[in-house]
């Protein structure tokens, strides 16, 4: 229910969001899916909305959550005063300063470098006011990456120390989880993927040393690093991880536009495994972008989901239209076959 709450938010289906988070068990997933909606609001420049809904948040830091991804917005589009504003309201010292520090990276990027520096400063100040270890890991990975991404890595590699102490320390073994795992998260998108490997072996409970060891498979592929990626992936002892794991790698193969590789690749995946179909939905859709309809359309009819495979033709027919030309006579022929199996339309394309 959260992830469909999600997916319609993304669609800007508000109403159906909101409903489906609503009518979850458990309430403490309503607010959670309620701080992405909020988001999504945001990110669609309903911003008044997405305070209203950033006010219907109750459970914890929630509701600070909530502010905080409406002042990355603001700062998104360089409305840097109201975003500043917004993240005065958090009350929660380890998210406002995760917000001061995205705050901080925006003003960077738009050329603002002495004013970043000032925000990561107090960003860090926050941090280190937090009183839970575990809480003050999470803004010090969060500041530690941003300062990588301003270009002062000393500073990072420093912050990042001070996180791996606390994490040591740490006497709850659920607070070293989560504490250890935002470390090695930091570490791969940082593209310190040996120090990521030690922090993610660090983590004492076995299903979640996988998530961190596959979310660092997938900074490779992002990073190019399919050799180690696919490597990492295939480790996995858990087969729906190592799926999820080769289906974000193949999608990064079709992103750079290695569409052999990136089939190649989706098709280790279970024949009849959900997470496949979705690998060769999006290299369909990559595809498609790229003009090449007739490896869209031979990776569309891989597909034996009708949900994946209506995604794959929305993407074909967004390629044809961005390339401002309709289907030949042989392609629309293809196209057919491929809805007919599926679904009981009478026309396509007419």
């Amino acid at each position: 229910m959260f992830d469909l709450a999600v997916q319609y938010a993304a669609l800007g289906l508000f109403a159906q969001a909101l409903e489906t988070a609503d009518a979850m068990e458990d309430k403490i997933g309503t607010d959670a899916a309620r701080i992405e909606i909020a988001d999504r609001y945001a990110q669609a420049g309903r911003v008044a909305r997405a305070f209203e809904i950033a006010g219907t948040i109750k459970y914890a830091e929630y509701p600070a959550e909530a502010l905080g991804c409406i002042s990355d917005r603001y700062a998104e589009v360089g409305e840097f005063s109201q975003a500043l504003a917004t993240a005065g309201k958090i009350t929660v010292n380890f998210v406002r300063a995760e917000a001061l520090a995205r705050i901080g990276a925006r003003f960077a990027a738009a050329g603002q470098a002495p004013r970043a520096v000032r925000l990561l400063s107090e960003a860090l100040d926050f941090a280190n006011r937090s009183k839970k270890g575990n809480d003050k890991v999470r803004a010090l990975c969060v500041i530690a990456g941003k300062h990588v991404k301003v270009g002062l890595k000393n500073e990072a590699t420093q912050i990042m120390s001070e996180a791996l102490r606390i994490a040591r320390k740490l006497e709850r073994e659920n607070d070293r989880l989560w504490a250890f795992y935002n470390i090695a998260e930091a570490y791969a998108e940082a593209g310190e993927f040996g120090r990521a490997i030690e922090a993610a072996n660090a983590i004492e409970d076995r299903a979640w040393r996988q998530n961190g060891l596959i979310d660092i498979a997938d900074k490779y592929a992002q990073a190019g690093r399919f050799t180690e990626a696919l490597k990492m992936a295939g480790s996995s002892e858990d087969n729906w991880k190592k799926y999820d794991a080769l289906k974000d790698i193949a999608v990064r193969y079709a992103e750079d536009g290695e569409f052999i590789k990136a089939v190649e690749t989706a098709k280790e995946i279970g024949r009849y495994h959900y997470m496949r179909y979705w690998a060769f939905r999006d290299i369909a859709g990559q595809c498609a972008a790229r003009g090449q309809f007739k490896d869209a359309m031979e990776t569309a009819a891989e597909i034996r989901s009708d949900h994946n495979t209506s995604k794959a033709l929305a993407s074909i027919a967004a390629g044809y239209a961005k390339a401002g030309r309709k289907p030949s006579e042989n392609e629309l022929a293809v196209l057919r076959s491929i809805v007919q199996k599926f679904f009981p339309i009478r026309h396509f394309w007419r």
